[in-house]
């Protein structure tokens, strides 16, 4: 399956920075269609932000930090309090919020309010990490040339050599192959796995309905 432009995660629509993001109260404009006095969904959208802070006192609240450099709250009203991600949200690793929307908390600051754990998620990597790996997915010529040597494949029929683990990096041979897994596949390889599930969605469809869990 090739994935589609609109899951690259550098895609600012699909993957907005916080000021970009629908307010609860005002749901209407890139995510969702007003119909007379209800509002539904027309695509997907996840938030990305780099954890800063935990505070884990009552329930889990966060200091994160989206692409742009906006630090803003997260809190976690879900029935655990946010309890099953606590030990997760390190600072530095990445959280990602499905249909994330702002949130007026009664200090008088803006954030988000997490209700439902499924729409979490927790990367041990850092956001910098996971937005140079979906670049590589969706590099220029993908495929065309080895990504160690870039030349192209020394086989008969042309074909380069996939990685088998992430299918995304490309080789002409072994040789190559197990080079860039010394020098930088090793660990790059663990990230683009992780993109799997974020690669394979058609963001810009809302069928039926249905929502995307974790």
């Amino acid at each position: 399956m090739t994935p589609l432009p609109s899951s690259d995660l550098n895609d600012p629509v699909t993957f907005p920075t916080f000021y970009n993001l629908p307010h609860e109260d005002e749901l209407e404009g890139d995510y969702h269609s007003l119909f007379g006095m209800y509002s539904s969904p027309y695509r997907h959208w996840c938030f990305l932000g780099t954890i800063v802070d935990k505070l884990a006192f009552m329930r889990l609240r966060l200091d994160v930090k989206d692409k742009k450099g906006n630090t803003i709250p997260v809190a976690f009203y879900t029935d655990d309090r946010g309890d099953a991600f606590a030990r997760s949200c390190l600072p530095g690793h990445t959280l990602a919020v499905l249909y994330a929307q702002q949130h007026n908390f009664f200090d008088g600051t803006v954030g988000l309010r997490i209700e439902d754990n499924d729409m979490v998620k927790i990367s041990p990597y850092s956001m910098e990490e996971i937005l140079d790996a979906s670049r590589f997915v969706f590099r220029q010529g993908k495929g065309d040339k080895c990504d160690c040597c870039t030349k192209k494949s020394k086989a008969a029929d042309g074909a380069l050599k996939k990685c088998s683990r992430c299918k995304q990096a490309s080789y002409c041979g072994k040789e190559c192959q197990e080079r860039d897994w010394r020098e930088s596949h090793k660990s790059t390889c663990k990230i683009l796995k992780q993109l799997e599930w974020f690669l394979e969605k058609d963001w810009e469809k809302f069928n039926g309905g249905q929502y995307f869990h974790f």
